[in-house]
């Protein structure tokens, strides 16, 4: 050991083999191979150190300094108008502070807190649930379950007409059979919430365990488990299959690509507070509080009018605050309903990692035929989606798979196939891009192992492959209003691409270990979504010393739609902000709202504020032409009976411009050149730049659109690289807390981050000031890291002598990328 360095080398063999035995001990820790390489690869680089070399990386104290860009034009000069300015969101400063409020902020007199007892068996009767030992602890009220609904009640709500998603088969309870670990079989409900959990825990559930579980994918399709029909699109078998054969050059394999935690900061959220005559006010973290009225109303069996849902804000959401916010509001009711007193339920972290649902983890097969050029001519493909034990969201999250494989590309004779898949495993659910992104790491899947067939590069293959203004997606509707390729070709000038490509391939010949990649990649997304989630309400009351409250059936969840709707009143009114607040949404202003989700909120709210805003001017104008002043105009006004508050419904106009009543009406796209490093040693990896350009017509608000942007890509980098979530044999998520899933972090954000809005854009005359939806379309760019990544790897294997094209699953965690760069 006091050898010296020099010297070293000599003993390689000899430390290696040492180390094996030293290590044998822990084999039978959980990933003990990846493990084996780390230890492996500290001692090769102390090899190389000792001989002089380099191991081409830096001294974290030598690392440049984060850099970013955000370009952006501010189409609006007048000082005065509020829309097109970058300004911070409404309530910034209090969730920076820690002022703002949130549901487990409230305090009611007399509030109880819930704490959950779930299932530890995937699929099983139960035998007994001995509470006997929670029910004696001091403090604790009594155990609330299945057996609680009311006369009149139902522990399915789903199932009901009302149910504003389409059938859901979900149980609020589970009753007598569990069918996932997990599921919420009961709740213990205490005067305090540590006293909750503690109880809970001494709850004894006894099982009958003769049920077969389903697990995986693989066992699903086997035994032909599925929780709806199959979504097919485009042609008929038989017609791909003959355009298949004809095809020069047929490429054929499978795609998989992992589930994926919401990770709000807030974690799922109520307090249901009982009031007389069986009327209840409901305060929810959720992002569909019409959907959590109507659900609590058929849990207890009344009418929805009796229940007032109230949100004043979210503290983050993705989609899994909607359909999966509803269990925690019922449990919560139905325990008040019990025990006639406030109740609180307020997961924690641990339970929504074991009651919510995920992104949809997917497996995809394909066969692609191309010609000698990579020209896409035919294509079928068949989408397993992993839908859980029930149906929650899942039958329309697999439509939306199925239905946007095409993403930005144009295939003459395409098939996709869509199907939901059945296993005993809670019930998968929304999550921002609803499908889609699924369906742009399969296309990405597709187009390099075409590119590695017909050996081009991908952009290449990418750019000669385009659907284009004019042309027509796989759903059957013309694309207008976009802007792709405008953004493509600003993100090559962005990027200097070429350049930059050039110097990754001069860096990967003069290094073994450490690989760089470089890729570029688009995203297209269709809006405004025809149906009936395409509406709004909005209603704008002036009071008499002349500011403005507005209420819209949106919900603010940190994407800043409150902010946007208050500069579109601004602007509309010709007012200050100052003068203009929003309050909370609730059930008793605006009712039936669809959730608020799918990137299109500012469009359809903002549209319905500007309508608001619009007609009280239309009753003013006359006053405000004798009176100039706001203030000394409103009192007159009233004094005059003329209306101060507006109410107004919307939907997004088709007829009068052409466009089919089923079709959306512009397009939200973009491009993104993504740079990433690799250690091919010890699977590590990062971004080096990533530079966006995207197209979001006149932004309503620069700051907040291109902070969607940034936020949306990381998101999707997590889902393809790090945040592994992953079943044990028994069915029991592995990555139950935040210790063992890994999210991004500050440290894994690019060096360089450059994010750019186009400048001049194609928009649709209905938008709200020719802005565009923002927040899921960027998150789809997030496959280019993968892209990269890819490049990185197939470096390195071309360094060893392979040259094979390599199936990536997502998330390409870094043990995986260990495996590929050392076959």
């Amino acid at each position: 050991m006091f050898r010296p360095y020099d010297g070293l080398s000599e003993y390689k063999e000899e430390l290696l083999q040492a180390l094996d035995s030293d290590i044998a001990r822990f084999s039978a820790m959980p990933d003990f191979s990846y493990r084996k390489s780390l230890a492996h690869a500290a001692l090769a680089e102390l090899f190389e150190e000792a001989a002089g070399g380099s191991t081409n990386k830096e001294d974290l104290n030598d690392e440049p300094p984060l850099e970013s860009l955000q370009l952006f034009t501010q189409w609006s000069r007048e000082e005065s108008d509020a829309c097109g300015r970058p300004l911070a969101t409404q309530s910034s400063d209090r969730c920076t502070t820690g002022e703002a409020t949130f549901v487990c902020d409230l305090k009611v007199k007399g509030l109880a807190h819930a704490a959950f007892v779930l299932s530890t068996q995937p699929h099983a009767k139960i035998a007994e649930i001995d509470t006997t030992r929670a029910l004696e602890q001091e403090g604790v009220l009594g155990f609330i379950s299945i057996d609680d609904i009311p006369k009149g009640g139902t522990n399915n709500p789903g199932k009901l007409p009302i149910n504003i998603y389409g059938p859901d088969d979900t149980p609020i309870f589970s009753g007598d059979e569990v069918n996932a670990v997990g599921q919420i079989i009961g709740m213990i409900v205490a005067t305090d919430i540590i006293i909750a959990r503690r109880a809970a825990k001494l709850v004894n559930v006894k099982y009958h365990l003769e049920l077969p579980a389903i697990i995986t994918m693989e066992d699903a399709i086997q035994e032909k488990s599925y929780l709806a029909d199959p979504w097919i699109f485009g042609a008929e078998e038989d017609t791909v299959q003959e355009e298949l054969a004809k095809s020069n050059i047929v490429v054929e394999g499978q795609a998989q690509i992992g589930a994926q935690e919401h990770v709000y900061m807030e974690t799922q959220s109520c307090v249901a507070i009982p009031g007389e005559d069986d009327e209840w006010v409901i305060h929810t973290s959720s992002q569909a509080p019409a959907a959590v009225q109507l659900h609590v109303s058929a849990a207890l069996g009344i009418p929805a009018h009796k229940v007032i849902v109230k949100v004043k804000r979210v503290g983050g959401a993705f989609g899994g605050k909607a359909s999966q916010s509803i269990p925690a509001a019922v449990c919560a009711a139905v325990a008040a309903n019990v025990l006639k007193r406030p109740v609180s339920v307020v997961m924690s972290r641990h339970e929504d990692m074991l009651i919510t649902g995920k992104r949809h983890p997917a497996m995809i097969k394909y066969k692609v035929g191309v010609d000698p050029r990579g020209l896409l001519k035919s294509a079928h493909l068949q989408f397993y989606l992993d839908g859980g034990y029930s149906l929650d969201m899942s039958n329309m999250v697999t439509w939306l798979a199925a239905a946007s494989s095409d993403a930005c590309f144009y295939i003459p004779v395409m098939r996709s196939e869509g199907y939901t898949l059945k296993t005993n495993k809670n019930s998968n659910t929304a999550f921002r891009g609803f499908g889609i992104p699924q369906a742009y790491f399969a296309m990405n899947c597709i187009l390099e192992h075409v590119a590695h067939a017909v050996e081009k590069p991908l952009e290449e293959i990418q750019e000669m492959n385009f659907n284009r203004v004019g042309g027509t997606a796989l759903l059957g509707y013309e694309i207008i209003n976009d802007n792709l390729l405008d953004c493509w070709k600003e993100c090559l000038k962005l990027s200097a691409f070429q350049e930059k490509r050039d110097e990754v391939d001069e860096f990967n010949k003069k290094s073994t270990n450490i690989k760089r990649g470089i890729a570029l990649g688009t995203t297209r997304y269709a809006l405004t979504h025809a149906g009936s989630a395409e509406q709004a309400s909005a209603l704008v009351q002036i009071y008499l010393d002349g500011t403005v409250a507005v209420s819209i059936g949106g919900v603010e969840m940190g994407q800043g739609l409150n902010t946007k709707c208050l500069q579109v009143a601004s602007r509309a009114l010709g007012l200050p902000l100052d003068m203009i607040t929003i309050i909370d949404s609730g059930t008793d202003k605006t009712a039936n709202a669809p959730e608020t989700g799918g990137s299109q909120n500012a469009d359809t709210h903002g549209k319905a504020v500007k309508v608001c805003c619009e007609k009280l001017l239309e009753v003013l104008e006359p006053v405000l032409k004798e009176e100039p002043d706001w203030r000394k105009a409103i009192i007159k006004a009233y004094a005059m009976k003329l209306k101060l508050q507006v109410s107004e419904h919307i939907t997004i106009e088709r007829k009068k411009y052409g466009i089919p009543e089923d079709s959306p009406t512009y397009q939200t796209s973009g491009a993104a050149c993504v740079m990433s490093e690799v250690d091919c040693r010890t699977g590590e990896q990062k971004l080096l730049s990533v530079d966006v350009v995207l197209d979001v017509g006149r932004s309503l608000n620069p700051a907040i659109d291109i902070g969607q942007i940034e936020g949306a890509f990381m998101q999707g980098y997590g889902l393809m690289t790090s945040e592994e979530f992953a079943y044990d044999d028994n069915g029991k998520p592995i990555q139950d807390s935040m210790y063992k899933y890994k999210i991004p972090t500050a440290a894994t954000v690019p060096r360089r981050f450059r994010v750019k809005l186009l400048k001049d854009s194609d928009t649709f005359a209905e938008q709200v000031y020719s802005s565009k939806g923002i927040g899921e379309p960027p998150l789809m760019l997030s496959v280019t890291a993968l892209a990269s990544l890819r490049y990185a790897i197939n470096a390195r294997r071309r360094d060893l002598g392979f040259s094979d094209f390599v199936e990536l699953s997502a998330p390409l965690t870094t043990a995986k990328i260990i495996s590929f760069c050392n076959p």
